[in-house]
């Protein structure tokens, strides 16, 4: 849980001024720093559109609601700029030269938009004041030209540093507030975890009581019925047990819940989605357009992804576009009960946590009968077979039970592929789409090299 609030301040002249009105009539502008911590799942998407909770970490800074009539600006590596002004609503904007403003409000996304936080913003009342915490800015106003000045080339394909920020600033802040007590998602590790926290509150505020799909008189509802919404369209067959004692259920409309199936609380289940007999879903966010199956505890599973089959998915969290073949199965938990650990920017890391399963990166897909240990990486568009007994790069394929090696993922091979099931779901990848899968795939041609990649087609024996 989140600690008390403390604050202290720093300023050039050794005047530490009153609490004022804040950055009103200021721009927003989310710019992500480190972005590299939260591979795989950064890969083709930037740091604020991930998913911790039943929201973006984007959908929570706006919910800032700062109006200055201009967009809230996302900056992120230059070559998701495309892709990522493909994907932004209207108010929104990913390139610098769509600042607008004389004055600027930059926000480290990661920092989770909180009553704490938004107190803490008031302090912001003219350019030059941050709020800084262990050393990392969690936000500033600043001039425009000072923030373009220090984004030299705003967005390069390898992201910026936490602290290049702060030193490029350093010039432009006269006045730092050292902050405690705020709640950020430090790598891609944390998104488990914190999810599981925040889902059942924040689902809280979604469901309403409604039911307005179909629902067969043999559905079974365990608890309070307020803490439920299931919408338009959605057909929930005889035998569906839903159980509320726990937390809220939230089902999208044009959801298909097939018979002997329960839903455990607090769980989203997105609009589209198909949950096929006899599975058992507890504490999850299931995306749109999914198909699921099995067991699936405490997991984020993005849009588009199938698990359609037998097998376990528990702390784990799965990008877009993933199928898991029938009876793969994840763990996370160790023989030892131990905590897990992980690798994060080339260092084993103690999590701290004894449940953490993998994490999947989009266009991941797996074979029958595949096992993955827990705490691993699965690097987007792998290909994994047998055994996943240490992180996968991306465009790789493991089967080390087989062959005992790793072999590259044909780029044209993986471009393909993913037509192929997009294609099936009525999708075509765009142009933009295309082009950062192509960078992503020349991005992470050293990490295949570090792991011992061979670079020839891979072959069964």
């Amino acid at each position: 849980m989140l600690a008390s609030c403390r604050i202290s301040s720093t300023s050039r002249g050794g005047e530490v001024r009153g609490v004022a009105k804040g950055p009103e009539g200021a721009q927003l502008v989310l710019l992500e720093t480190d972005p590299w911590n939260f591979a795989p799942l950064s890969l083709l998407r930037s740091v604020p559109e991930l998913r911790v909770g039943a929201l973006t970490l984007l959908e929570r800074a706006a919910g800032l609601g700062v109006e200055c009539g201009a967009p809230i600006v996302v900056l992120t590596r230059r070559y998701l700029r495309d892709l990522l002004g493909e994907r932004l609503g209207e108010g929104f904007a990913a390139d610098a030269d769509s600042i607008e403003t004389e004055r600027v409000l930059i926000l480290d996304p990661t920092y989770l938009v909180d009553g704490a936080l938004r107190d803490l913003l008031r302090r912001l009342d003219s350019p030059g004041r941050a709020l800084v915490s262990d050393g990392r800015l969690v936000a500033a106003l600043v001039r425009r030209v000072a923030l373009l000045d220090a984004l030299s080339d705003p967005g390069s394909d390898s992201g910026f540093t936490a602290k290049d920020l702060l030193r490029s600033l350093s010039d432009e802040l006269e006045e730092k507030f050292d902050v405690g007590g705020l709640l950020r998602i430090g790598s891609v590790w944390d998104l488990i975890p914190v999810t599981e926290m925040l889902l059942p509150s924040e689902l809280d505020r979604l469901v309403d009581g409604r039911i307005l799909g179909d629902v067969d008189e043999q559905v079974r509802v365990l608890g309070d019925r307020s803490r439920i919404h299931i919408g338009r369209g959605s057909v929930l067959e005889p035998f569906v047990t839903l159980d509320l004692r726990r937390g809220p259920i939230f089902i999208g409309e044009s959801v298909r819940v097939m018979s002997h199936t329960r839903i455990e609380g607090p769980c989203f289940v997105g609009d589209g989605t198909v949950v096929f007999p006899g599975s058992n879903v507890a504490s999850s966010y299931i995306g749109p357009v999914c198909r699921v199956g099995g067991e699936v505890e405490s997991s984020v599973v993005l849009g588009y992804s199938n698990k359609r089959h037998y097998g376990y998915l528990g702390h784990s969290y799965v990008g877009e576009w993933v199928n898991l073949g029938a009876g793969t199965t994840v763990s996370n938990l160790k023989n030892t009960y131990g905590t897990v650990r992980v690798r994060l920017g080339g260092a084993s890391v103690d999590t701290g946590r004894i449940f953490l399963g993998p994490v999947i990166g989009d266009h991941v897909k797996s074979a029958i009968g595949t096992l993955v240990f827990s705490g691993k990486s699965v690097g987007s568009f792998s290909h994994i077979y047998g055994f996943v007994t240490s992180d996968v790069p991306p465009f790789a394929v493991s089967a080390k039970p087989l062959v005992g090696e790793l072999f590259e993922l044909e780029l044209e091979s993986a471009l393909e592929t993913a037509r192929r099931m997009m294609s099936r779901r009525g999708l075509s990848p765009s142009q933009a789409y295309e082009r950062a899968v192509r960078a992503a795939f020349e991005l992470t041609a050293e990490e295949r090299r570090s792991h011992g990649v061979r670079r020839e087609r891979f072959r069964i024996p």
